[in-house]
């Protein structure tokens, strides 16, 4: 399988851009994760980009036959690691 990936993001109106994204593919399976920055608090691309990476980081390139508690565990611990940022 091949994969063509794509990202477009838009500060709307913003000094800057707090949104991420990244991805990753491993054979026939890809990870794609868009964090949302919340523009207009401190540090929120600092969050997001945690978010992105603590996501993408920890996939091996298989949910283990129980995606929903895949992302439900991964989820908790990226969000352990922006209360972590604080």
């Amino acid at each position: 399988m091949r994969f063509d990936v794509y990202s477009y993001s838009n500060q709307g109106g913003r000094e800057y851009n707090e949104d991420s994204c990244s991805y990753q593919i491993n054979g026939n399976s890809g990870l794609f994760v868009v964090a949302d920055g919340l523009g207009g608090h401190q540090f929120g691309e600092l969050a997001s980009a945690t978010v992105c990476s603590t996501l993408v980081d920890s996939w091996t390139g298989s949910f283990d036959n129980a995606p929903a508690e895949w992302l439900n565990n991964r989820i908790y611990n990226s969000n352990q690691a922006v209360l972590s940022l604080q």
